[in-house]
């Protein structure tokens, strides 16, 4: 299931105790189906590769999929290679991504 996210309201870090250094949000995920499921070839590896990139926050996307894939036989040129394909350069991390951007790399992990 796909969703659209709104920010629906500000809630200031003397909400919580301890305070965070941060302000935190509260969303609203509206429902809309799976708008994307035409375009992605293999919807489980599309989860594999979403989980890999923020599977550690502060590494790039780069090291993430290489720790992944590289025990299912991706050398580290391959994940240069895909990432190239895809677009997406190597020193980004996972939230600077779009959702369009994981569909074209898990489409261009998949045809590698």
């Amino acid at each position: 299931m796909v969703g659209d996210p709104e920010i629906s309201f500000a809630v200031p870090p003397k909400s919580f105790n301890p305070a965070p250094k941060v302000t935190s949000a509260i969303l609203n995920l509206r429902l809309t189906g799976n708008k994307y499921q035409d375009v992605i070839f293999d919807h489980q590896l599309f989860d594999q590769v979403v989980n890999a990139g923020f599977k550690q926050r502060r590494k790039t996307i780069y090291n993430n999929l290489k720790q992944a894939f590289g025990a299912k036989g991706k050398s580290p040129e391959d994940i240069k290679l895909i990432l190239k394909n895809a677009n997406i350069p190597e020193n980004y991390r996972a939230e600077q991504l779009t959702i369009n951007d994981f569909i074209r790399l898990t489409n261009c992990v998949q045809l590698r």
